[in-house]
């Protein structure tokens, strides 16, 4: 993702398409189904139509002052709201990578490099870039050789004066402070300072740095948050936990999209801006001055259920006894012929166990069960897996839990989306005996 809150593909769980507004925005059977594409949501002021979004299938969005942009799939760029100055003019084309929205100018990256700007800032830098943001009336990018341009606006608190070097990968612009973020993980922030926005925090773990009017917030690589600057609403006060991938800051809210796909807001909710639709299949989030979007995912992971005909093996009598494994995966977009199915069965006590006898295999007998043991499943019907397969009988006799089975079958979908479901298979110790005795 180029703009102004790179995730850095954290966890590589989600692919995040996103884009940086001017304040932020982080951001990421049977018939042949026909995929809705992915969907815009937009909650919050409605004033001028901001949240007013269009029909059709997007990749990355942006939201301004009373204004939203976004890249449709094809690549061409979409405008809609507050139009004034122009802003919602969108360039043609269909070649666009990354787009922001400022106060009243747009900003966009096409595919080569290079930059395109309309509304009260028209005016771009030549050269190839990789990371772009507009901020209240000024613009920021990151070159291909990883260095920092700024530009227009009145410079009053020196936001739009870069810092040296070469190592930066991503740009955040607010009303008049900067944030950029270097290839270490580290921070650097300038511009003004009235509220500590540009008092950017110690570390190296930063994966994306988002600026709203005058508060500040980063991700960490391990899915957390943090936030600084002004806080008057609350916005700064960032959720406690991992699990964030991506974040995006307006004029007194903020946003952020967890792994799972669902959304979380905080700060001033005065118009609504907070009310984040439920849901678990978000994939990019953005905020406006008080106006939010969203991008739903047309491709959600596919469900998966797995069993087994048999959950306990008696007697413990080192049989191969038959087990079959069912599984049931249901993807809303995608033809059962389309997905990746696997499945692996693992042992709570690999072989050559302390028991009353020494063996060679726990499956089908198989020599050795030192790792997951692949199992071929075969379709049975649409959305139907089934195998069967031996297990030994035998537990350890030393542990007095006996030995368990585990068997794990994981989906996948055109998209990359995958889900996992287990189930398990039990060797008790002993007829009769309890797991104490």
């Amino acid at each position: 993702m180029k703009n102004c809150s790179t995730v850095a593909g954290i966890l590589g769980l989600l692919a995040i398409t996103g884009v940086l507004a001017w304040c932020p925005n982080a951001v990421i059977g049977g018939e042949d189904p026909t995929p809705a594409g992915n969907t815009l949501v937009g909650w919050g002021a409605n004033d001028l139509g901001e949240t007013d979004v269009p029909d059709g299938d997007f990749a990355a969005i942006a939201g301004g002052e009373m204004y939203s942009l976004a890249i449709r799939a094809d690549g061409s760029l979409a405008g809609w709201g507050f139009n004034q100055y122009g802003q919602t003019d969108v360039p043609a084309g269909n070649d666009f990578v990354a787009v922001s929205a400022g106060f009243a100018h747009g900003l966009a990256l096409r595919a080569d490099g290079s930059l395109v700007g309309w509304g009260g800032q028209a005016h771009v830098p030549q050269g190839s870039f990789a990371s772009i943001a507009a901020g209240g009336s000024h613009s920021l990018a990151v070159r291909d050789d990883g260095s920092l341009v700024g530009w227009g606006g009145w410079n009053l608190f020196g936001e739009s004066d870069v810092p040296p070097g070469n190592n930066f990968v991503a740009v955040a612009a607010g009303y008049f402070h900067s944030l950029a973020l270097r290839a270490d993980g580290s921070l650097v922030g300038w511009g003004s300072n009235l509220y500590g926005e540009t008092n950017v925090p110690a570390g190296n773990d930063f994966v994306a740095v988002t600026a709203g009017y005058f508060h500040s917030l980063a991700l960490r690589a391990d899915g957390s948050l943090v936030g600084w600057g002004w806080n008057e609403n609350g916005q700064a006060d960032v959720p406690e936990g991992t699990g964030f991938v991506a974040v995006a800051a307006g004029y007194a809210h903020s946003l952020a999209l967890r792994i799972d796909g669902s959304l979380v807001g905080w700060g001033s909710n005065e118009l609504g801006a907070t009310d984040v639709p439920q849901g678990n299949d978000f994939v990019a989030v953005a905020a406006g001055a008080a106006h939010s979007l969203a991008i739903r995912s047309s491709n959600t992971p596919p469900v998966v259920q797995v069993a087994t005909d048999v959950t306990t093996l008696w007697p413990a009598n080192l049989a191969m006894v038959p087990v079959t494994i069912t599984a049931t995966v249901v993807d809303r977009a995608a033809r059962p012929e389309d997905l990746i199915v696997l499945c692996w069965v693992s042992s709570s006590q690999p072989d050559n166990t302390t028991g009353s006898r020494q063996h060679t295999g726990d499956v089908d007998g198989r020599d050795g069960f030192t790792a997951p043991v692949a199992i071929d499943l075969e379709p049975v019907g649409p959305g139907r897996y089934e195998a069967t397969i031996r297990l030994r009988a035998e537990r350890d006799g030393k542990d007095k839990s006996g030995r368990v089975y585990s068997i794990l079958v994981e989906a996948w979908n055109p998209s990359g989306l995958s889900s996992a479901a287990v189930c398990s298979v039990h060797v008790p110790h002993s007829l009769g005996k309890s797991a104490d005795k």
